[in-house]
């Protein structure tokens, strides 16, 4: 489980978050299990909703590991995930 400050990351890297948990686990699980519903999360991933809340995007991303999360076609870049930005704080 990775805890990432979500407020450092802009709405490219969070549809991306999205997306990502969505492909591992399916639209309706990630759905009930964030507490959105399916058309809002489809929104949020097809790019029409441009505002999701962040805690629904940190909870996303709490069910991805690091190295889903450093996936480049999904979000961050290795020289991107340094541990302020994937913890929020200094190791």
């Amino acid at each position: 489980m990775t805890k990432i400050d979500v407020n450092k990351l802009d709405c490219e890297l969070k549809v991306r978050i999205s997306k990502k948990v969505v492909e591992k686990y399916g639209l309706s699980y990630v759905a009930r299990k964030l507490g959105v519903d399916r058309s809002t999360l489809c929104r949020h991933i097809s790019g029409e909703a441009k505002k999701v809340p962040d805690n629904v995007i940190a909870a996303a991303a709490e069910t991805l590991d690091l190295e889903e999360l450093s996936d480049s076609p999904y979000g961050f870049k290795a020289v991107d995930a340094d541990p302020i930005t994937i913890c929020g704080s200094r190791p």
